[in-house]
């Protein structure tokens, strides 16, 4: 079901700057080295995020 509503609140939240999102999803950087540089920010279950990536059909340079 798709809603605009919010049901429940937000399993994890991420957060980053454009840039570095798009640097991401080109494979320009990884995703632990922008957390641990403090460009990726995670709100909530930490595992949950880690394992979130594999969902996601990212392009190959």
């Amino acid at each position: 079901t798709v809603s605009r509503a919010m049901t429940r609140d937000a399993r994890v939240t991420i957060t980053m700057p454009p840039q570095d999102f798009l640097r991401l999803i080109t494979s320009n950087a990884s995703a632990p080295v922008l957390f641990m540089t403090g460009k990726l920010r995670i709100r909530g279950d930490l595992a949950f995020a880690a394992g979130m990536l594999g969902l996601f059909d990212l392009p190959k340079p």
